[in-house]
């Protein structure tokens, strides 16, 4: 006879044979850890933040985190005899970037190609949603998680990201928008970072910004000597070339 659990968790995904599985609540309540089977979820921990209809993937700090909180569970002696289970709900959203992060364990941890890590999901039912734009209308331009994963094994390749030396703390406090959303796409050479206002409070969104000058400190230290311009012009390109930076 079948119990709740096997009712109401989907037919399991095995990433390592015997040893890890990927499966969906159904409904709550979450299933209970035994003597031969241990399940954990981060859908409630590693959250995306949306900046409109978006809804993933989560960031390179959040995968780093699953993967050293999936790597040590792997090793920990009290769950070497027994069957890791992560657990996800059926909510769309949380379950795309559930397979995410699983798809990026084995591809950044156990060095395994993008298109042989996806195929434990290849018979996934629904499949996982395509992520959207950070845009309020129709996305016109769906990305798997495939898509997502080839991406970041690219980026691998070209060592644009290396977990082995990755800084959890430098990231996640620069990524936060009070701190600049700054992030390296090409480490010591490609900076992306949120424009700038002329004062440090934006009459559009009532939010607390920053000047030119908030970011100088952080691009002299780190050799930044051009801006690029992609938004409105809400502050002014001579409190930046003042400073020694080019801006175009």
């Amino acid at each position: 006879m079948s119990s709740r659990y096997d009712r109401d968790l989907s037919p399991s995904h095995e990433i390592i044979p015997g040893r890890l599985y990927l499966t969906s609540l159904r409904t709550p309540p979450p299933p209970k850890s035994d003597a031969h089977s241990h399940y954990f979820s981060i859908d409630d921990q590693l959250v995306y933040e949306p900046f409109f209809a978006d809804f993933g993937p989560v960031n390179l700090g959040l995968t780093y985190v699953y993967c050293q909180v999936l790597k040590d569970k792997l090793a920990d002696e009290p769950h070497s005899s027994q069957q890791i289970y992560h657990y996800t709900s059926f909510d769309g959203a949380k379950r795309a970037n559930a397979v995410f992060l699983i798809f990026a364990y084995q591809v950044m941890i156990m060095h395994k190609l993008p298109e042989e890590a996806f195929r434990p999901f290849l018979a996934m039912h629904p499949p996982p949603l395509l992520f959207r734009d950070a845009s309020v209308g129709a996305s016109t331009f769906g990305l798997s998680v495939l898509d997502c994963m080839r991406g970041l094994y690219r980026a691998m390749q070209c060592g644009f990201v290396d977990f082995a030396t990755f800084n959890l703390n430098e990231y996640q406090f620069y990524e936060r928008v009070e701190n600049g959303d700054m992030n390296w796409i090409v480490p010591g050479r490609y900076l992306a970072f949120s424009g700038p206002h002329a004062t440090h409070h934006s009459p559009d969104t009532g939010y607390r910004t920053l000047t030119p000058e908030d970011y100088v400190p952080y691009f002299k230290k780190h050799n930044v000597n051009i801006v690029v311009r992609l938004n409105k012009k809400v502050y002014d390109r001579k409190n930046f070339i003042n400073y020694g930076i080019n801006h175009h």
